[in-house]
């Protein structure tokens, strides 16, 4: 099976092309990118993620020229894994230098490297850094570090590709069809001018920005300064942040194994529910508060979401045994996704 994926401006996958094919080698790439050809054309600044498959770089460079042509970070990091052991030290170094914005931060995370493991850092340093570091791409990759979400349209198929070839494409067809018809309703209820997904960051953002000033200090120069007096920005009493969901689940817990930290007495008075929705908010240190049963129904909807979100993991985890945790994770994220009409899980988020 070959893919092409893309992201929408929701953050979701959007699949762009798939073939079927007796093998994956340089013919079978090559006719792939010819057809993927004649769909988009030739277009300006195409950024192309892959896996370090010659075949597909030969083909990507016969077909595509002018593209710009990443490896995956994560098959990267497997690489590393293969040839020099599993080091959590060495993997956050290692997406600190892939991950940097600006060349300054990732010499300084490979300055890090060669002193942590330079066996690795040779490693390293034997690739192009323009194939797999932010910081010296030449074309954008924006936050596609890997080719994660063509794997999540592997896991997807999982079943469909046992099944006899046009039952496997029709699959696609409807699974495509659903998603087109979701995702134009969504579109067409969205009231914002950015998307939702897209709305959001920009309003997490200018929370943060606000709190600093911008001075010029000449014409193309400028200074930021924080500022400390600034009152509190209050939340929308109907969105639920990401910190606020792992806060209530960790207020469950310790109301549940009754191993309460210093707080006020009505933590450990009350109902159960009366218990929990207290410590939140002491956990928490804000002056807005939740409502009992507002906090009650949220864990609840949580709690679903773990229980389905278990279920997609178990199921890949004992057919995918051998595969790395924080890539099986994401995968089953994504694939959460897909099956739960795009339902957000957004504390596991990476």
């Amino acid at each position: 099976m070959l893919l092409a994926v893309t992201k929408d401006g929701q953050n979701q996958i959007l699949p762009v092309a798939y073939g079927i094919c007796k093998n994956e080698c340089t013919d079978s790439w090559t006719w792939f990118f010819q057809k993927l050809r004649d769909c988009i054309g030739n277009m300006q600044e195409l950024t192309i993620i892959s896996d370090r498959s010659p075949s597909i770089a030969t083909s990507v460079a016969n077909i595509f020229p002018h593209a710009h042509h990443g490896i995956c970070g994560v098959h990267l990091y497997f690489n590393i894994v293969s040839r020099f052991g599993k080091s959590k030290t060495v993997k956050g170094i290692f997406w600190e230098a892939c991950r940097a914005y600006t060349v300054d931060a990732f010499d300084a995370a490979m300055d890090v490297m060669k002193k942590t493991k330079e066996p690795v850092w040779e490693y390293l340093k034997s690739i192009n850094p323009e194939t797999w570091s932010r910081a010296h791409f030449k074309g954008n990759r924006y936050n596609l570090m890997s080719s994660n979400s063509a794997e999540s349209i592997n896991a997807l198929s999982r079943h469909a590709r046992k099944v006899p070839i046009l039952m496997l494409i029709d699959f696609f067809r409807a699974t495509m069809q659903q998603w087109w018809f979701q995702r134009r309703n969504f579109a067409a209820e969205a009231t914002t001018i950015l998307t939702p997904w897209a709305d959001e960051i920009v309003k997490e953002n200018k929370k943060s920005f606000s709190k600093w000033d911008v001075r010029m200090i000449s014409n193309t120069k400028c200074e930021l300064f924080r500022i400390t007096s600034l009152p509190a920005i209050m939340d929308s009493p109907h969105t639920w942040r990401n910190a606020e969901e792992v806060t209530l689940v960790q207020a469950w817990i310790i109301t549940i194994e009754e191993d309460f930290p210093p707080g006020p007495p009505q933590v450990r008075a009350g109902s159960f529910w009366s218990r929990v929705c207290h410590l939140f908010h002491h956990l928490m240190g804000r002056s807005q508060y939740r409502r009992r049963k507002d906090v009650k129904a949220k864990f609840l909807d949580l709690k679903m979401k773990v229980k389905e979100f278990q279920r997609i993991y178990n199921e890949l985890d004992n057919e995918h045994a051998n595969t790395d945790e924080d890539i099986l994770q994401q995968v089953v994220l994504e694939l959460y996704r897909f099956e739960y009409d795009g339902s957000e899980f957004t504390h596991l988020d990476a």
